[in-house]
């Protein structure tokens, strides 16, 4: 079961990931999968996710994902 999980989240070749599951060495990546021709840019959002959990803390998580959007963005709501 992770070995299918892994399969769902991993950015590599999806036709390497499957010949290595059956012990085989990939010569190289397919370049037809999704993963292969994904062509969107990653984005580090790590300093927005720890605003959020810094505003959670702050507000002691008694307030749902709606309270804390309306706080990071300044909302008088």
């Amino acid at each position: 079961l992770q070995n299918m999980t892994d399969y769902c989240h991993t950015e590599q070749c999806l036709q390497s990931f499957i010949l290595q599951y059956f012990g085989e060495e990939p010569k190289e990546d397919c370049g037809r999968c999704g993963n292969c021709t994904d062509d969107r840019e990653s984005i580090d959002v790590t300093r927005e996710s720890q605003m959020v959990l810094s505003c959670m803390i702050r507000t002691n998580q008694r307030f749902g994902k709606q309270m804390i959007a309306q706080v990071l963005t300044g909302s008088k709501n």
